[in-house]
């Protein structure tokens, strides 16, 4: 019986070897499904992490570049302060010299007119009277010299501050666009090295990335290479081409890891210009300005030129009632009588003219120049604002500050990461695309007008979570982001 038993027993020998090698291959499939999934899990972070960490560095850099434009605003305002207290000085000086001007050639001409009414009834006394108006007239001419002068300091401080404006505005744009660039390459920088490369890296592949980093190269892999390698991605890879707002097709590095399979992470930056700048500009463009003081100063030097030669028509008529007062004494002289006559006659007429050309040239003054001041004067006050896109534009302005800067204080950033799964014999990897995106604001609470250096980077909306809201402008690029686009990767890019 017993050895009946023994024999049975012996016959079932090994039968539970079958369930041990299925239950270790379900095991060791588990095993590498558990690794699989931490792997997946660990890709997700770390596009998370590149894509937060890209945003907000781009952000606080272009924080720091919409704060220098605030402080160069400020310079701008300083030196508009500056020029206007400048120039309402030598308006002022102008004014006064035009007033002292008119008023001295009135009375040199008032004297004029008294003078030819006694040309003949006392020519001793007009003669008087003529020098006066002389003297008055030269007096006259001095002031309007000065105020010529003072034209050419106008017009010398006013083309000084234009092109000093347009030079400073021009140094803030290109200031903000090379700031652009420097976030954009921050931003990238970031991304990549948050994205997890160098844990997967050997020292070798180490080097090469830390070089590729610090090089300027921003594509060096094309998206037809990259769907080459990765033919199952090919619908995302050109869905991504076409779809995301930014400019080029990002940067993305490769690399091959020791089973020869392929490794790419992609990020897309955006960042809109800086180009597009509100400007307030003077009343008057500075064209204008300098021909109003061109023509002012015409003006008055043709009324200097005129005043020169009543003065000498003045100096004739003097003349003239000199011979006449000297024929006084003898007048009763047939001789003497008709000298008289003809020296005081010949003076009435040329006082006559002469007068005429002097109260002619003083209308002048009235009609051109007092209004002609003034206009130029308001004109440089702060008038209408305008849109800027280009450095020199505006050179027939003169710029007085910049309003507001056109852009939507935003900086987006996307990441992702293809890899291919090594073929193990009882499971072969397969690693879905993670993706993430990022927007970082800047705006905080700065001012381009009035100035204030208050502009700050947050992360205000992101693929997992968000916080804060987002002004209209920046929404359209995050709706490309959330739509259509995270579609097409949580399906497989189907």
């Amino acid at each position: 019986m017993f050895r009946t038993f023994s024999a049975a027993k012996a016959g079932r020998r090994g039968q539970l070897t079958p369930f041990f090698i299925v239950l270790i291959t379900a095991l060791v499939i588990a095993a590498l499904v558990t690794i699989n999934i931490g792997k997946v899990a660990l890709n997700k972070t770390y596009v998370a992490n590149a894509s937060d960490a890209g945003s907000l560095a781009g952000a606080s850099v272009m924080a720091s570049v919409f704060n220098n434009i605030a402080t160069a605003n400020s310079q701008m305002k300083v030196a508009y302060q500056d020029f206007v207290t400048t120039t309402a000085v030598l308006y002022a000086a102008a004014l006064a010299a035009l007033i002292v001007s008119h008023k001295t050639s009135l009375a040199s001409l008032s004297s004029a007119k008294a003078a030819a009414t006694k040309a003949c009834k006392a020519p001793c006394v007009a003669a008087g009277m003529v020098a006066t108006a002389i003297g008055s007239l030269g007096k006259a001419s001095a002031s309007m010299g000065i105020f010529i002068t003072t034209l050419k300091s106008i017009g010398i401080a006013i083309t000084s501050f234009s092109v000093a404006q347009l030079f400073l505005y021009n140094i803030i744009r290109k200031m903000a666009a090379k700031g652009r660039k420097d976030a954009i390459k921050l931003a990238y920088r970031y991304l990549f090295i948050n994205s997890g490369i160098t844990s997967r890296l050997n020292s070798g592949q180490r080097d090469k990335f830390s070089d590729w980093l610090d090089s300027s190269d921003v594509s060096n892999v094309t998206f037809d290479k990259a769907s080459a390698m990765f033919a199952e991605f090919n619908p995302l890879i050109s869905h991504i081409k076409q779809r995301f707002p930014v400019a080029g097709s990002g940067r993305r590095y490769h690399w091959k890891d020791g089973w020869e399979k392929n490794h790419i992470v992609q990020g897309f930056v955006k960042i809109n210009k800086v180009d597009k700048f509100i400007v307030r500009i003077t009343a008057l463009p500075y064209p204008a300005q300098i021909a109003l003081l061109i023509g002012m100063g015409k003006i008055a030097s043709d009324i200097l030129a005129q005043w020169v030669a009543v003065g000498d028509g003045y100096g004739l008529a003097d003349d003239s009632l000199i011979v006449a007062c000297g024929c006084d004494d003898c007048c009763p002289h047939p001789a003497c009588c008709a000298c008289r006559s003809a020296a005081c006659a010949g003076a009435e007429e040329e006082l006559g003219i002469d007068t005429a050309a002097h109260s002619a040239a003083n209308a002048q003054i009235i009609r051109f120049l007092y209004p002609l001041l003034t206009e130029s004067g308001v004109g440089l006050a702060p008038a209408a604002s305008l849109r800027s896109s280009s450095g020199f534009n505006l050179s027939w302005a003169t710029i007085v500050w910049i309003d507001d800067v056109v852009h939507d204080r935003g900086v987006y950033v996307l990441s992702f990461q293809l890899h291919q799964g090594k073929d193990l014999g009882l499971w072969q990897e397969k690693y879905p695309v993670p993706l993430s995106f990022s927007v970082a604001d800047f705006r905080g609470s700065g001012r381009i007008s009035p100035p204030k250096l208050g502009f700050d980077a947050r992360i205000v909306r992101t693929d997992i979570s968000g916080k804060g809201a987002l002004s209209a402008s920046q929404r359209f690029p995050l709706k490309i982001l959330r739509g259509n686009l995270k579609q097409k990767v949580q399906g497989g890019g189907k």
